[in-house]
């Protein structure tokens, strides 16, 4: 991972856009309190999918926004066979998403 940690990235994004941990907390529709935000900010407590699906849709980003550049797309290779006519590309996309996701979740139970 990167050197700026998720936590940082939340507290970026939210301070970009102006808001305080109480207003992204209202965002998130209730999945998040004030108190659980700045935890994710400090990295106190790893962060749980449910949370930061929650703070990614809150605010406006993608997972990936969040976890960072991550080098799988420079080491996955890929062989796709199909009958049917799909997007590769954006097949692509969703697996390196997933992909990087395990990695993520891998590495915060290290």
């Amino acid at each position: 991972m990167s050197e700026v940690h998720v936590g940082q990235r939340v507290r970026q994004a939210r301070e970009s856009l102006g808001w305080s941990q109480k207003t992204l907390a209202k965002r998130t529709d209730g999945v998040l309190s004030q108190p659980t935000i700045s935890r994710m900010e400090e990295e106190a407590t790893p962060s749980n999918m449910a949370h930061l699906l929650a703070v990614t849709w809150a605010l406006g980003m993608e997972l990936n926004d969040l976890t960072g550049p991550h080098p799988l797309e420079d080491r996955a290779e890929w062989s796709v066979r199909s009958e049917d006519e799909i997007n590769i590309s954006k097949q692509k996309q969703q697996l390196l998403t997933l992909l990087k996701l395990r990695l993520y979740l891998d590495e915060m139970q290290h």
